[in-house]
């Protein structure tokens, strides 16, 4: 995926070599999180999809994040926000909260920019792929417990059949109706 987002900003943004990830990970003594970096490929990947019209809750626009309205069974309407997490302020975000992110953005799925899904996805399989090199002992943990097990193996099947898709049509429909260089 990394490879990709940095095909993607290439084909958009104008800029030197890119050192790292632009993200990393950071061990809490009772938590893991990571940190999104100024610089690198991450970065670079919101910036490129800000650029293509898909502001998203990492994008350093204005926007305060995502408001939206649900009906709970009986309940009526409760407003909910998904808070900005601007990389320019290069954020440090626990694991549960990214996947409390992640599934907030799933039960908006076709209302908001896809953009959200994929950036927010990505920075959760960063931190998943990381404690499975790296944390062993956690790692077993994360996979007894069947509830996550089932999230990131939807999150797996999202980032093949649907943002790997996404990705290349923004790529190839962005290319189309751009004006010929002269």
């Amino acid at each position: 995926m990394i490879y990709l987002f940095d095909f993607f900003t290439r084909t958009w943004l104008k800029y030197g070599q890119n050192w790292g990830h632009g993200i990393r990970l950071v061990s809490h003594p009772t938590d893991f999180a990571v940190r999104i970096e100024k610089s690198g490929i991450f970065p670079r990947a919101v910036d490129a999809f800000y650029f293509v019209d898909q502001s998203s809750l990492l994008s350093i626009d204005d926007n305060d994040g995502i408001e939206y309205f649900f009906h709970a069974a009986g309940t009526g309407t409760i407003s909910k926000k998904i808070k900005k997490i601007k990389y320019s302020k290069t954020p440090t975000i626990k694991l549960d909260h990214l996947i409390d992110v992640y599934d907030r953005l799933g039960a908006l799925s076709g209302r908001v920019s896809k953009s959200n899904c994929i950036l927010v996805g990505f920075v959760l399989l960063f931190v998943i792929s990381s404690i499975s090199r790296y944390k062993a002992g956690a790692w077993f943990k994360i996979r007894e417990n069947r509830d996550l097990k089932n999230k990131f193996e939807l999150l797996q099947h999202d980032f093949l059949y649907e943002w790997i898709p996404e990705i290349l049509l923004q790529t190839v429909l962005k290319r189309q109706f751009e004006p010929p260089s002269r």
